[in-house]
C-alpha cells in the first residue's frame, strides 16, 4: 500500500524558487504556497507536509503544514523527523565517491573485486558489473530482492550478499537504466567492507557530523525518536512503520532543517566546518547525466 503522508521537496524547490523570483517576491510566493499546498494535501489525503527553500547556499524559507501526529495534534515543524527513503542513496553515493577520491575504490572495477563473497550468476557473454553500474542503476539487477523492501530487522551485509548470489542475471550491465535498491544495498556492503566499519558509522563520521546534521541517521529497530512523524494511509489511517530492508538504499531519517545542510554542500560545493567533504569536481560529476553511454536510450537523466 502506498502511504499518503509527508513529502520533502528536496529536488524541486530550487526550481520553484527560481521561477518565483521572476514574479512579485517573497510574500506572494508564500501566499501561493499557503493556498496551493493545503489544497494538494486535501486532494491526496496528506496529513502533514514540511518544506525548505535553499537559495545561494542558505535556507531562506521553512514552511510546515498539518500534523506530524494527527491524533495528538502535534504540528509538523522543520525539526519533525521523517523517513527520507531514497534520499538515503545520496549519502551512499557520496560515501562511494569519497572512497574513490581516496584511491580506495575504482568505479570501473567489478564489484566482486571489493566483495569477495559476492558471486553473481552471469549469463554467457555478460561483462562483470562495475561499481559505476551500481551507482547509475545500470547494472541489470532487479529492484528488490527477497520479495519486497520491508522487513522486521534490517539484515547484515552478509545476508544481503547471500541473497544477491541467488540471482540469475538476465539483463547485461550497461544495457539500460533499471532502478535497483539491490544495487545500492550492495554499495552499502562495499562501503562497510572497504572502510572496515558499519555503514551507518561511516556516514555519521564522514558526513552527518561534519555537516552538523544532528537529527539525521539510520532507522534502527527499537529506536525512540520523539520527533518522528507518524505514517498514514489515505483517510488518515495510522500505519505501522516497518524498516526498509536495504538500509543503504532507503533506510535513513532526517528533518527539513538538516537537509538544507545537504543542499548547501551539493549545490554550492561549500566548505563545511572548514572541511571540503567532497571535491568540487566530484560533486560536479555526481550532478552530470550518466545515461549517455547506455545501449538502450532513455528519456530519463540519471
Amino acid at each position: 500500500m502506498k502511504k499518503a503522508t509527508f513529502f520533502l521537496w528536496f529536488y524541486v524547490l530550487p526550481l520553484i524558487l527560481h521561477a518565483q523570483q521572476q514574479a512579485s517576491g517573497r510574500e506572494n510566493f508564500v501566499a501561493r504556497l499557503d493556498s496551493f499546498i493545503p489544497q494538494q494535501m486535501g486532494k491526496y489525503g496528506m496529513v502533514g507536509f514540511s518544506m525548505a527553500v535553499v537559495d545561494g547556499g542558505l535556507p531562506v524559507l521553512f514552511r510546515n503544514y498539518g500534523y506530524a501526529d494527527l491524533e495528538h495534534k502535534i504540528a509538523a515543524t522543520k525539526e519533525t523527523i521523517y523517513p527520507i527513503a531514497s534520499i538515503t542513496k545520496i549519502f551512499t553515493a557520496m560515501a562511494v565517491m569519497k572512497l574513490q577520491e581516496e584511491g580506495k575504490i575504482d568505479l570501473q572495477a567489478p564489484v566482486e573485486a571489493y566483495l569477495d563473497e559476492l558471486k553473481f550468476r552471469y549469463a554467457p557473454g555478460f561483462r562483470p558489473i562495475t561499481v559505476h553500474d551500481l551507482l547509475t542503476h545500470s547494472s541489470g539487477l532487479i529492484d528488490n530482492i527477497d520479495n519486497g523492501s520491508m522487513c522486521a530487522v534490517p539484515p547484515e551485509p552478509e545476508s544481503i550478499i547471500s541473497e544477491a548470489n541467488k540471482l540469475y542475471l538476465t539483463i547485461p550491465a550497461g544495457l539500460k537504466r533499471n532502478y535497483s535498491n539491490t544495487g545500492y544495498a550492495l554499495l552499502g556492503c562495499l562501503v562497510s567492507k572497504v572502510t572496515g566499519m558499519p555503514y551507518d558509522t561511516y556516514i555519521q563520521q564522514h558526513f552527518l557530523a561534519p555537516m552538523e546534521m544532528y537529527s539525521t541517521g539510520v532507522v534502527k529497530p527499537g529506536d525512540t525518536l520523539p520527533l518522528l512523524s507518524k505514517g498514514y494511509l489515505k483517510d488518515s489511517i495510522v500505519c505501522n512503520e516497518t524498516p526498509l530492508r536495504d538500509v543503504a538504499a532507503g533506510g535513513m531519517y532526517s528533518t527539513t532543517a538538516d537537509l538544507t545542510q545537504l543542499c548547501r554542500m551539493l549545490l554550492q560545493h561549500d566548505m563545511i566546518s572548514n572541511r571540503q567533504l567532497l571535491q568540487g569536481a566530484t560533486l560536479q560529476r555526481m550532478m552530470t547525466d550518466q545515461t549517455g553511454n547506455l545501449l538502450l536510450p532513455t528519456d530519463d537523466e540519471f
